[in-house]
């Protein structure tokens, strides 16, 4: 099967194939990347920058020295994700309430330029068992059909299982678009009060997204802890500096008040009524729920590569623990690994640059180079940029901030997609780097 050389003689049509395969003899460096949203695309298009004789990208920590030389072994990598394209999870609680940003939040991976190359193959599907021991992987297709696949090096991207409205819960974006038509249509037709119940990041960017986005409706929070982001390592200011915002934007707020039911009073009533632990009621047209936790997504992987909450508990070379066998070998990067700090898009791109670092370093080794060093990753401070519609929040080496420059310093005009897009060069094609070529903006864990 290509690039990782399946056991299975057919291909499923299921496959997203980006190129046709014309492989004669097994490649030395076949990588297997799971996940592919910001960690996964970040490793795949940082391989392939590296693998072609490229520089480092600037970044905020000092990376090993590169021969400035593409690797004498061909590089074929294959990443394998659920979904059929590339989703920008920051911008979910817009692309649930604006019809035209959720046409863009969500890309297709054959419309993305970056990863139309020879050297990279996309699969829609899961890694439902990784055999570190035989480096093989078994793939699983949404109808059904598995195949097993080897490789040389892996990283695991996959991120966390976040539920609706974290995320859309759709895999094909035909099937997303209608999610979020259906969800627009919902909150367009309600004559009584929006209701979302949570104050998390989600319950808090999606409650001012919809009052950004229908400031005619009533939108109201409900939180059950005194200060909304309880969950979240952050000072109290940064907390009511986000409340405060909120009540800016027009957004009412309960909190405290745990919500224990939400039910039409009869058959014929088309909206809620919403009862909440105090005995107290309200009416709601629309009821969202934002309190669900993301879990990782290692069911995959050995127990032994795993923490007591599921993370893979990597080195400081993100690499998994030396009791896996072939450890070395097995990176993983963003939030599916065990790490301080917040999760975000920019931690999750940035710690994959450094995985893919330290695995070129070995494939240097592989080829005789004696000049080669392996980087430990930095651990990471509490930090967020928070956006509250028109404003944001921001918590960065110990300095609360908000306004209007903050929202286009962290996000720019839509919710950062723009950023990312920049930066990872989604939309353009690969060129083989120029000599000592070192484009782009640095990225550091300040990002979004």
């Amino acid at each position: 099967m290509g690039f990782l050389f399946s056991k299975e003689e057919s291909t499923p049509a299921e496959m997203v194939q980006i190129v046709p395969e014309n492989i004669a003899e097994k490649p030395q460096n076949r990588v297997l990347v799971i996940g592919g949203a910001y960690a996964g695309l970040s490793a795949v298009i940082h391989l392939l920058e590296l693998a072609n004789g490229g520089e480092h990208r600037p970044t905020s920590v000092p990376l090993p020295p590169v021969t400035g030389k593409p690797l004498r072994s061909s590089v074929k990598i294959t990443m394998i994700d659920e979904r059929d394209g590339f989703y920008h999870t920051i911008g979910s609680p817009l692309a649930l309430a604006d019809d035209e940003y959720a046409e863009k939040a969500w890309r297709k991976y054959a419309d993305v330029k970056a990863i139309q190359h020879p050297s990279i193959r996309v699969v829609q599907g899961s890694v439902t068992n990784l055999n570190c021991s035989s480096k093989t992987a078994t793939i699983t297709y949404s109808t059904g059909h598995t195949s097993i696949v080897e490789y040389d090096y892996a990283i695991c991207c996959s991120g966390l299982r976040r539920e609706h409205p974290s995320v859309p819960q759709s895999i094909f974006r035909e099937k997303y678009l209608e999610e979020c038509k259906s969800h627009i249509s919902d909150i367009r037709s309600v004559s009584e009060s929006i209701v979302i119940v949570g104050g998390g990041a989600v319950g808090v960017e999606m409650s001012a997204e919809l009052k950004l986005c229908f400031p005619d409706k009533s939108v109201k929070l409900i939180h059950s802890h005194d200060h909304v982001l309880s969950g979240e390592p952050l000072p109290d200011k940064f907390k009511d500096v986000a409340l405060g915002l909120l009540h800016e934007q027009g957004v009412e707020t309960i909190l405290g008040e745990r919500v224990v039911s939400s039910n039409p009073d009869s058959p014929t009533d088309t909206g809620f009524t919403v009862r909440l632990k105090s005995g107290k009621t309200l009416r709601a047209g629309k009821v969202i729920w934002a309190i669900s936790r993301p879990v990782p997504t290692s069911t995959y992987a050995p127990a032994a590569a795993l923490d007591h909450e599921g993370f893979i508990a990597v080195t400081p070379q993100l690499r998994f623990p030396s009791t896996v066998p072939n450890a070395e070998y097995h990176f993983a990067a963003g939030d599916i690994m065990a790490w301080s700090g917040i999760k975000r898009c920019g931690a999750a791109m940035y710690f994959a640059q450094i995985a893919i670092a330290n695995m070129h370093q070995l494939m240097l080794q592989a080829e005789g180079d004696t000049d080669t060093k392996l980087v430990d990753a930095p651990s990471v401070e509490p930090m967020i940029a928070l956006a509250v519609g028109k404003k944001a929040a921001t918590f960065y080496a110990d300095n609360v901030a908000a306004g209007e420059e903050q929202l286009k310093a962290s996000f720019g005009e839509d919710l950062g997609l723009t950023v990312v897009w920049k930066y990872l060069k989604l939309g353009e094609a690969f060129e083989m780097p120029k000599e000592k070529e070192v484009e782009g903006k640095e990225l550091s864990t300040e990002a979004t």
